[in-house]
């Protein structure tokens, strides 16, 4: 079972054919997954409202698996990239190039350290040649996530029975069109701070030092992510963040950080909202 705030496990996974209860969080949505030696099954996403109960009849079927390549619109292969039957965040770029895409996240703002999960239906990263394999997927699955570091994400329809095989050939991805320019106001000389951007609570994203200088771009966002957070800290500290929403219609923004305002002591977080975010 999973929940929203990292899609991890929200108790261990259990071996058995029992009837089982889980507490959990309203408002928060979740998926249930179950597999074993004889196939897979996935529930949709639901959320739960106080003292609301949901029964499932899971029917347990052979697994889906999938092989993709992807490819930028001259044809050529990208990395780093990565599929994921997940609507979640963004992945450590920086970790799956360092790692020949063996990793996606570290452990960071609860991501979980994680290898390839090829065979596990819920992600795989993508070889310096762009080729995917995803194994594992259950049959109720539909849709998959494309992601590659600088591109826009892509969507790709599934529809596959049990068991099979499926070659989806080239995926052709976009440039990326998002940009945040961020500009540090009240700068004292000497101070040193961290920019970060990220999607929230979902691992690490980019990441700048600003050294003195009081304007960081970060270009090559994908727009259909939705909000992204950009953080601003003194190393050790929580610091100061600001809610940035991209958009289609609105691929750039601009934001100021009061460096005032960045805590100087103790794990505080301050939160605003960027104009045309909300």
């Amino acid at each position: 079972m999973s929940g929203e705030a990292n899609w991890s496990p929200v108790e261990p996974p259990k071996w058995g054919r029992e009837y089982r209860n889980y507490t959990l969080i309203p408002g928060f949505q979740y998926i249930v997954r179950i597999s074993g030696p004889l196939g897979v099954w996935e529930s949709d996403t639901f959320s739960v409202g106080a003292g609301e109960v949901f029964e499932f009849d899971p029917q347990i079927t052979a697994p889906v698996s999938v092989r993709l390549r992807v490819v930028n619109q001259k044809g050529e292969p990208v990395f780093p990239s990565y599929v994921t039957t997940r609507f979640h965040g963004m992945p450590d770029w920086r970790l799956v190039r360092s790692t020949g895409g063996r990793l996606l996240a570290n452990q960071r703002d609860g991501a979980v350290r994680r290898k390839d999960h090829s065979k596990n239906g819920e992600d795989a990263p993508g070889d310096t040649e762009g080729v995917v394999t995803l194994s594992g997927i259950p049959q109720e699955v539909n849709t998959l996530y494309v992601e590659a570091e600088g591109y826009e994400r892509t969507v790709v329809r599934l529809s596959a029975m049990p068991g099979v095989h499926v070659d989806l050939g080239d995926v052709v991805v976009a440039p990326a069109k998002g940009q945040i320019t961020v500009k540090f106001t009240n700068m004292t000389a000497g101070e040193k701070f961290l920019v970060d951007v990220s999607k929230p609570r979902r691992g690490a994203g980019e990441s700048q030092t600003t050294d003195g200088t009081d304007t960081h771009v970060f270009s090559g966002l994908s727009v259909n992510r939705g909000t992204y957070v950009v953080r601003a800290f003194r190393p050790g500290l929580a610091g100061y963040q600001v809610l940035v929403t991209l958009t289609d219609e609105q691929p750039a923004a601009e934001i100021e950080i009061d460096a005032s305002k960045i805590p100087r002591d103790g794990p505080r977080v301050e939160t605003e909202t960027a104009p045309g975010s909300d």
